[in-house]
């Protein structure tokens, strides 16, 4: 796909610190929501109890996957910093439990053993409409992902605001 685009000034990519768009979704987004769905709700307090303030750049919220959600084989890998990272956020949040499995599981898609349930597929294309319709204050962005906005912010506004260009 890189190869393809061209070189500036036309096009230009962005690797931003997050999996997905959904990752930096404001929580208040979120919880608008769940205002009227109550299994949403316990999925999104779910990831809010991942949320690590004091350690910004590797909150375990910036790499879940929002609309499969979460299961118990990603803290339980053959890779021990995998599960360092995984399993402590996991256990700190008081997310690990037990699977009932009779079949344990031998990797992360067939894994049943849910820690967190997925938002949904149209997640993202909710966000947009919703953005769309109603106004979005920088303050209503939470802090462990504010750092992330101003990055996408800086290097989106030079292509939004631009002169408009002259014809011949």
């Amino acid at each position: 796909m890189i190869d393809i685009i061209p070189n500036e000034p036309y096009a230009r990519y962005i690797t931003t610190k997050s999996r997905e768009a959904e990752n930096i979704i404001p929580t208040k987004v979120l919880d608008h929501f769940a205002k009227k769905n109550k299994v949403l709700k316990n999925n999104i307090d779910k990831i809010k109890m991942l949320i690590d303030d004091k350690n910004i750049d590797s909150s375990p919220t910036k790499f879940i996957d929002f609309k499969k959600g979460v299961r118990r084989q990603l803290i339980k890998t053959t890779c021990p910093d995998t599960n360092l990272f995984w399993g402590d956020a996991f256990k700190k949040a008081g997310l690990v439990k037990v699977c009932n499995q009779k079949t344990g599981c031998t990797s992360v898609k067939t894994c049943c053993c849910s820690l967190i349930d997925g938002l949904g597929t149209d997640l993202l294309k909710c966000t947009v409409k919703h953005l769309k319709e109603n106004k979005l204050d920088f303050n209503d962005v939470d802090d462990y992902l504010k750092p992330e906005w101003v990055f996408l912010c800086e290097s989106i506004i030079p292509y939004i605001v631009s002169p408009l260009r002259k014809s011949s």
